[in-house]
């Protein structure tokens, strides 16, 4: 405001060309071309520590990305639900490749999915280190 600035979002972004090529068992992901062995994990987007439940503080999100850098993994695939921006940013700090779902596909007998779409989709979000 008069000349002013009132407000900052800063965002961290990294973006890569991700391809699939070829067929299952002969295939894989490539990352700017080069191919990445996915080792990971599926996790809910809330997940919970005993004793705490989801009101865990932000460090401990940080601590699960670096358990899973630890054991040498590389990918997270959110289940059910996006993650909440602190997970996301935690895997992204840590370079590991997230899948999220682009809505929920569980379905009771008499409605249809929450969210659906009509086919799959999965927003990647590449934040590896160069």
């Amino acid at each position: 405001m008069d000349g002013k600035v009132v407000d900052v979002d800063k965002i961290v972004t990294g973006f890569r060309k991700a391809e699939f090529k070829g067929g299952a068992g002969s295939g894989g992901v490539y990352l700017n071309g080069k191919f990445v062995y996915l080792k990971g994990f599926a996790q809910r987007a809330s997940n919970e520590w005993a004793g705490l439940g989801q009101a865990y503080p932000d460090w401990m999100h940080d601590y699960n990305a670096k358990l899973i850098r630890d054991c040498h993994g590389n990918y997270i695939r959110w289940m059910h639900i996006s993650p909440q921006k602190v997970d996301a940013d935690a895997m992204a700090r840590y370079g590991i490749i997230q899948v999220c779902p682009a809505g929920d596909k569980e379905r009771d007998r008499d409605r249809p999915p929450v969210g659906s779409a009509p086919r799959s989709h999965a927003r990647f979000h590449h934040l590896l280190p160069q």
